[in-house]
């Protein structure tokens, strides 16, 4: 079964850069990097993601926001919310605006590939 395509939705790019090199390494496609939820918005039909990973935590747009703005445009969209374990909240809300799972923070590949593996 071929991996999946995924966009990273995160303003921190070392946080970009350390879930990009787990996917890559693991033979999974990183087809969009953006920084903020607007760019994800923009992006999203031109990416044509398998599932968005979001940082829970955004200026402007928080992730909820986005997951739930992605899922009123795109039914399709599967959307994953990272989140550290304070943001509890934030992860329900995320999963009644439409996310599929949550991957916990500080990022851990065993933790990704988990979620990842489940989709």
């Amino acid at each position: 079964m071929a991996k999946l395509r995924v966009m990273i939705v995160d303003p921190s790019l070392y946080n970009r850069m350390v879930l990009n090199n787990i996917l890559v390494s693991n033979g999974y496609s990183v087809c969009c990097e953006v920084s903020n939820g607007f760019d994800a918005l923009a992006n999203y039909e031109k990416a044509r993601p398998d599932v968005v990973i979001v940082e829970a935590t955004m200026p402007d747009q928080d992730g909820v926001a986005t997951i739930g703005a992605l899922r009123s445009k795109h039914l399709d969209c599967r959307a994953v919310l990272m989140a550290s374990a304070g943001q509890r909240s934030d992860v329900c809300q995320a999963m009644s605006a439409g996310a599929v799972d949550f991957i916990p923070k500080p990022i851990n590949e065993r933790r990704v590939l988990s979620v990842l593996k489940k989709l």
